[in-house]
């Protein structure tokens, strides 16, 4: 099996589509999912975007994506699809897609970028972050001609960014729909075949031989990728070393460690989405990271960052230590309201833990400052 397929399963769900309407993007019109989840494509970070049925260009279903600050902290969401065969290096490909726009504030950016990578992971020129807009709540058709695959190129990266900038009040919302990445020459998406293109370090693969019927119908032994690298969607445990590294430090207390150690865990954890396809613990696990990482630079960040965490993973196992980081912030920051609420979710639910006594201290202060601030902004 190619080493595209590891490389690129990490960066969202790849597939090959011989389909010669959307040509190498699956599930363009996003008429295949679960819910707010949609087949095939990758929804990412802070503020993802969603499946809906509200709008829709063809079909009953499209892609939302909805950003709106809370104060000056800033949103993002991203959607990507990763195509790990059927590139034709040198050939051109257009790019098209529909979008529906129904909201666009100050500081608002929403972009699309296509990245282009050979078969053996790594990534070749491709077509940068590009802004796009939609049309003022009525679809209109977004087309991008002639991009060019460069040589050896057999593998592709559609990735949609949607943004909004420090400030308060930032916002911005958009619908998308039927996304197509085809040949400009109209052909199909190319066989997958092993590559004969020069890669880095100068070795030249051979090309392939010719397999018989007679052989092709009893290969000897054949290993499939999830027993080679881990089941897609399974979770690694302590028996790899990679991951018992990353998991000491979680354990240790994420806030406890300086911006080396994470940055290492988000290199370890990189090497691990390679090996483990899709795993949730892993995806959880680099979110809690790059949250912790973000906000050493950018301290008053941390409570809105980790609150919309803690909605996305409720039950982690790291949500305590999250929770008791967040109700010290919260405090500082005099938050009050927020800082009760949480200290009340925490005391349900970890019963037991060596903090509860400090926060049922607390728990009364906060109320009492809480309260008196609405009285001070009553007056």
């Amino acid at each position: 099996m190619r080493k595209i397929f590891y490389a690129l399963a990490a960066l969202g769900l790849g597939v090959v589509n011989l389909a010669k309407g959307e040509g190498l993007i699956t599930n363009g019109g996003f008429e295949s999912g679960d819910g707010e989840g949609t087949d095939n494509w990758n929804s990412t970070l802070g503020s993802p975007p969603a499946r809906t049925n509200a709008e829709a260009h063809s079909g009953k279903y499209s892609m939302r994506s909805t950003l709106k600050n809370d104060g000056p902290v800033p949103s993002e969401g991203h959607l990507g699809q990763s195509v790990v065969s059927g590139v034709a290096g040198g050939k051109t490909y257009d790019l098209t897609f529909w979008a529906k726009q129904t909201d666009h504030g100050v500081s608002y950016v929403q972009e699309y970028a296509i990245e282009w990578y050979d078969d053996n992971g790594a990534r070749l020129p491709g077509k940068g972050l590009t802004r796009f807009r939609g049309g003022k709540d009525k679809w209109a058709k977004v087309s991008a001609e002639g991009i060019p695959a460069p040589v050896g190129a057999t593998g592709v990266r559609l990735v949609f960014r949607f943004v909004t900038g420090a400030v308060a009040g930032g916002s911005g919302e958009v619908f998308i729909d039927d996304v197509a990445l085809v040949a400009s020459d109209g052909s199909a998406p190319v066989a997958v075949q092993q590559s004969e293109v020069k890669l880095p370090g100068g070795v030249k693969k051979p090309a392939p031989k010719k397999i018989t019927q007679a052989t092709q119908a009893t290969p000897p032994n054949p290993v499939t990728p999830a027993a080679a690298l881990g089941q897609a969607g399974a979770n690694p445990d302590a028996s790899d070393p990679t991951w018992a590294g990353v998991t000491a430090v979680l354990k240790q207390g994420v806030a406890k460690a300086d911006r080396d150690s994470l940055q290492k865990c988000m290199r370890d954890l990189g090497t691990l989405r390679r090996k483990w396809r899709q795993s949730p613990a892993i995806s959880e696990a680099s979110e809690l990271v790059v949250l912790y990482l973000f906000t050493k630079s950018k301290p008053e960040q941390f409570t809105p960052s980790a609150v919309r965490w803690l909605s996305r993973y409720p039950k982690s196992e790291w949500a305590r230590d999250v929770m008791v980081d967040t109700v010290y912030l919260q405090i500082d920051q005099a938050l009050y309201r927020d800082a009760g609420k949480l200290i009340g979710e925490f005391l349900g639910r970890f019963s037991g833990d060596a903090e509860v006594p400090k926060f049922k201290i607390l728990q009364n202060h906060v109320k009492k400052f809480a309260e008196a601030t609405e009285k001070n902004r009553l007056k």
